[in-house]
């Protein structure tokens, strides 16, 4: 009874130690970022990144941490970092890893009673708090999913106000994109300014913008607009 809670505390810092080191990337997600059709990692540059987030950037830059499918498309539907998220990761954790101790230091102020539970309970709402946002943003995905299709409609609505004041398709993309801040207008825009600076037609990049974000309304809007380009009324 004596060894064991000295063997634990010493093995737990020994874990954190080892979560601490940086770790090389794996070849699977090496692979994945390299081949032309992956997503790109949606995680901001620590230089990027401001308050807290810096702490989420310095975890996803030292673990490697690339965010794909799923994830990757409820961050971006949310407008939110790979940075971000794991800032909120971390600082869950953290939460749950001080919580039993501040407890057992009220009982120890308040009944003069010392507990040995922190010890078992701190890594364990530790672990558990980690994945908490992962379990809230996939549980919000439908409702994000709703949020992004009636943000299309408008969009739509303002692509055809700008069509019917005589601007060309590529022009009428731009003008409606500008006029929100909403995830999906700014993932509009970032697909619309790429294909501007690689001076080719936004419809691909729109198109496979709705395929990453599973939106087919989108890769329906990029094809009426490619033939309406082409003369089609």
């Amino acid at each position: 009874l004596l060894i064991a809670p000295g063997a634990l505390v010493a093995l737990g810092v020994c874990l954190v130690v080892a979560g601490f080191r940086p770790r090389h990337a794996r070849l699977a997600d090496a692979l994945g970022v390299l081949a032309d059709d992956a997503p790109a990692p949606t995680a901001a540059p620590e230089s990027e990144a401001a308050g807290l987030d810096r702490l989420g950037a310095w975890w996803v830059r030292s673990r490697y941490v690339v965010a794909q499918g799923e994830l990757q498309r409820n961050l971006r539907l949310r407008g939110r970092t790979l940075a971000t998220h794991y800032t909120h990761k971390l600082l869950a954790a953290l939460a749950g890893l001080v919580a039993p101790f501040l407890f057992a230091l009220l009982a120890w102020v308040v009944f003069n009673e010392v507990s040995p539970l922190p010890l078992v309970a701190g890594p364990v709402l530790a672990a558990a708090g980690f994945f908490v946002p992962d379990f809230l943003l996939r549980g919000a995905s439908p409702e994000a999913t709703e949020d992004a299709t009636e943000a299309l409609l408008t969009f739509f609505d303002l692509v055809t106000l700008e069509r019917l004041a005589n601007q060309s398709g590529t022009q009428a993309l731009h003008s409606a994109a500008s006029l929100s801040d909403v995830p999906v207008f700014a993932a509009i825009r970032g697909a619309l300014d790429r294909a501007r600076l690689q001076q080719r037609a936004p419809y691909g990049d729109i198109k496979e913008l709705g395929r990453d974000l599973d939106l087919p309304a989108l890769r329906d809007l990029a094809d009426v607009m490619k033939l309406d380009e082409s003369g089609a009324s």
